[in-house]
């Protein structure tokens, strides 16, 4: 039992990250010094932005949003299960407060669309959030980030 809970540990204990991971310690820097424990037990951890963000910087997101939206609700009218699919799985991020509602207006606003496919025989739904969008105004989400690790090359 001890050798398992051994091995047990020497899996989960994270090493430090390399510095080429890390793009030269800047990850790093970030976490220790802006990651935050909540009340609720949560982790707080900011989105690693390549250069600060000024308000501007996504002036356009919510009208790029609200296109997309009003598409998706078009869609969502003419398809019955569809809406019902979609309307079930948003209240299922908000009772696993995988999002909440904004106190205030945000920044960004992450357009998003349904995939649902009836003829598959599984009343599955898939919710994709696109923060790879680019507003007319500005960048995207996605291209002001630092890159992550490549998964490619773990494998």
């Amino acid at each position: 039992m001890e050798e398992q809970m051994n091995k047990f540990w020497d899996i989960e204990e994270p090493e430090s990250a390399p510095d080429a991971f890390t793009d030269e310690g800047k990850y790093e820097f970030m976490f220790r010094n802006e990651c935050v424990r909540l009340p609720s037990g949560r982790f707080s951890v900011p989105l690693p932005f390549r250069v600060p963000i000024l308000p501007t910087t996504f002036g356009s997101s919510r009208s790029m949003a609200v296109k997309h939206f009003e598409s998706l609700e078009r869609k969502l009218f003419s398809n019955p299960q569809l809406q019902t699919l979609y309307t079930n799985f948003m209240d299922d991020y908000l009772a696993l407060s995988h999002m909440s509602i904004a106190p205030t207006p945000g920044h960004y606003f992450v357009p998003h669309h349904a995939i649902y496919k009836a003829d598959d025989g599984d009343a599955k739904i898939r919710v994709v959030f696109d923060a790879s969008a680019r507003c007319s105004a500005g960048p995207s989400l996605n291209s002001c980030l630092l890159p992550g690790r490549s998964y490619n090359s773990m494998l």
